[in-house]
């Protein structure tokens, strides 16, 4: 008996807080969508928005995602192109300027 409620309380807690996670991130979700689009092709004019317009870790690291999420798209052409001579600023620069990247452009751009 003791195993179901404990079964239970975790279904319950899972399933609020993923209800209330989602409304507690709809503020920054919108706000990052004002960014300008001429500061949205440079790193650091992202990450001046994103740190004048958020306060928290948790706040700027939805931000960053939701922005990367609804700016860069999976670069299909190049996903089999390994480019290790490529620096971070690189990486980011093309997936800035292209709005496509691939695995290793999306993880730079979230650094």
């Amino acid at each position: 008996m003791k195993q179901k409620q404990i079964l239970l309380f975790i279904i319950f807690i899972l399933y609020h807080s993923s209800l209330f996670g989602h409304t507690y991130f709809s503020e920054t979700d919108k706000k990052i969508k004002l960014i300008s689009d001429k500061a949205s092709y440079n790193v650091s004019e992202i990450a001046k928005f994103i740190n004048f317009n958020f306060r928290s870790e948790p706040e700027k690291i939805r931000a960053i995602y939701t922005w990367i999420a609804n700016n860069i798209h999976y670069d299909i052409e190049r996903k089999h192109i390994i480019r290790y001579y490529d620096n971070y600023e690189q990486l980011n620069d093309l997936a800035l300027k292209t709005r496509k990247g691939v695995c290793m452009s999306y993880s730079t751009l979230f650094l």
